[in-house]
């Protein structure tokens, strides 16, 4: 009994075993041809839809063209899809050697489509699996006829064109699904993308653009042309491009300057400055009395200040620029709530660029006074004079300051910044538990920016606190960054020169004042002396890697015009430090400089 049993057995794993698509596939992707069409033979008895196409691929690999046919044959007595089938039934036939009848056989499937969408998307996408493209395109071609306009399948037949290496087709395909309505945009700017990825040359991308540039002249009424041009030139990161065509795009849509706003903005988060004020002029010139000029004429001046920010070098004809243009701004905007944060930021530029702390100081004051200025305006104004009292030395008063502030907004990005500076006041002057218990509390903070500045800081005294019962090291160090933060180079670098011989075991430490001896000497404009000590902190290999990898790399790139050291530094963070909060910026950078060698006149 047991032997007919485990007979019986054996016999259904047999069967099961015979009718297993997974070893029919095994064999198929083993390339084991003739062992695929044997076990998928089996299973298409039992299911025919399932296992057709598996076995019509088993017969093109075997070159079975004539057994090929005749399955096809069998099929088409029974399959949902006949003309589907007839497709693969030509193709067989084709390649039997008998082209002409398997024209006549195409031609009759193609002659059988009606205006059915789905039709014919189904059989234009069985000849592109075929790889037979003079077929697929009549077949997308009578669909549009059927249709009559309700569906164009341009962006099938742009792929089929992309496929033969027809450009000027596919080109033209894809922007010609517009003339069918805005609504399909996405659909274009999807399908632009798909085919610009590994465009590494642009020839795809300036193929779109010359061929929009003709579209927007012939019809000149049609903006949604300039409102894709404007997008494929950003998707290049070509600002200066774009910035014409939204001009053009503004004077025809008589948006008022919105567009320009929104590509302002755009353009500023990525240091694109030239881009973003030639945008603010355009609506000043413009629209003079319309809602965004005031916002344009207080961001305007707002580019000039970042721009400066971002110069490694800037001049003194710099400076003098941007004080003539708050100057400029605060005389047409008056002292009103709307001019708080222009007088916020001339103050700023007053105490650390002009040595006018005191003038500063009573603007500050002046703008606190100003009727109906808003709760978040007077508190940032409280902390810009902390910074000044903490320039001057009235490091208590200005740790006062910003404590109101982060009681006053305890839970809000404006209270973690308050506390953020608060625990920095604390932290020159030697209150270093306190500081670190404020800092603490902030690495859960929602800006990364303050949570990586508060983690930062938080190791920096922890480490140094950790190795000894004395403070004295750690102190050096903190007013010598107050001296550097009061512009007292000088001192600060005597400081950290006597921090860095008095206790060289300190080596959680040192990698930070050799940082900081690299940021005075960047200060001093002695680039070279920066580069040692960035690199000096390179070599400890501790937190700061990353940042100073960076601003060598800028050193390089925007001082010394060294495009390969540059490429270099930057290159490092991508590969080392993925997650840094510099990797975004390093990038960008790196790819500029890339593009720069690999253009022509480079």
């Amino acid at each position: 009994m047991g032997r007919v049993v485990g007979f019986l057995l054996f016999l259904f794993s047999f069967q099961l075993m015979a009718q297993n698509p997974e070893l029919a596939n095994a064999f198929y992707l083993q390339k084991e041809y003739e062992k695929a069409i044997e076990e998928y033979l089996t299973l298409y008895e039992k299911n025919p839809e399932s296992y057709y196409a598996e076995v019509v691929k088993c017969y093109l690999n075997l070159e079975d063209f004539k057994e090929g046919r005749k399955f096809c044959k069998k099929h088409l007595k029974i399959t949902f899809s006949p003309a589907l089938v007839k497709i693969d039934l030509a193709y067989f036939t084709f390649k039997e050697g008998d082209e002409k009848e398997a024209n006549e056989m195409n031609e009759e499937i193609i002659q059988g489509i009606g205006p059915y969408t789905q039709q014919v998307i189904d059989l234009g996408r069985k000849y592109m699996q075929l790889k037979w493209y003079p077929w697929a395109i009549q077949t997308y071609l009578k669909g549009r006829k059927e249709l009559k306009g309700e569906y164009p399948f341009a962006l099938e037949l742009a792929e089929v064109y992309a496929a033969t290496g027809e450009m000027d087709k596919m080109v033209a395909e894809i922007l010609y699904v517009l003339q069918y309505g805005e609504g399909y945009l996405e659909g274009v700017k999807n399908a632009i993308l798909t085919q610009l990825y590994g465009d590494s040359q642009g020839k795809k991308a300036q193929l779109f653009k010359d061929e929009l540039v003709q579209i927007i002249q012939k019809y000149p009424n049609e903006t949604v042309y300039l409102e894709l041009l404007v997008w494929l030139y950003l998707e290049e990161q070509n600002y200066p491009g774009a910035l014409v065509y939204a001009k053009a795009l503004d004077k025809r849509t008589k948006e008022g300057g919105r567009g320009l706003m929104a590509l302002a903005k755009l353009a500023r988060s990525n240091s694109e400055f030239k881009t973003a004020k030639g945008c603010y002029e355009y609506v000043l010139e413009r629209y003079p009395e319309s809602y965004y000029s005031q916002l344009a004429k207080i961001q305007l001046v707002e580019v000039l200040k970042e721009k400066m920010a971002q110069d490694p070098q800037p001049s003194s004809e710099d400076i003098a620029a941007l004080e003539s243009a708050y100057l400029k701004t605060l005389k047409d905007l008056g002292e009103r709530p709307e001019a708080v944060s222009t007088m916020r930021g001339y103050a700023e530029l007053l105490a650390f660029q002009l040595d006018q702390a005191d003038q500063a100081e009573e603007l500050l004051d002046r703008a606190m006074e100003i009727p109906r200025i808003s709760a978040d305006e007077r508190a940032r104004c409280k902390m810009g004079l902390g910074d000044i009292y903490i320039l001057q030395g009235d490091v208590w008063n200005a740790a006062l300051l910003y404590g109101q502030v982060a009681t006053d907004f305890k839970d809000s990005p404006l209270g973690h910044e308050a506390k953020l500076r608060a625990a920095k006041a604390y932290y020159y002057t030697g209150n270093f538990d306190w500081s670190k218990a404020q800092l603490d509390v902030l690495k859960t903070a929602t800006s990364k920016l303050i949570a990586n500045d508060a983690i930062q800081l938080s190791v920096l005294i922890s480490d140094n606190l950790g190795m000894d019962t004395s403070t004295e090291a750690l102190t050096l160090f903190a007013q010598a960054d107050l001296w550097y933060y009061q512009h007292n180079y000088d001192s600060a670098l005597f400081q950290l020169h006597q921090l860095i011989y008095s206790f060289p075991n300190h080596l959680s430490l040192l990698d930070e004042a050799y940082f900081l001896e690299a940021k005075i000497y960047s200060e001093k404009q002695q680039w070279q002396q920066a580069i040692d000590r960035f690199q000096k902190a390179i070599d400890y290999n501790d937190l700061l890697v990353d940042d100073a990898l960076l601003q060598m790399g800028r050193i390089y790139e925007e001082v010394l015009g060294d495009s390969s050291k540059a490429m270099a530094s930057y290159e490092r963070i991508l590969l080392e430090f993925e997650s840094s909060i510099y990797s975004a910026e390093a990038r960008k950078r790196y790819r500029a400089l890339k593009a720069q060698i690999k253009s022509p006149g480079n």
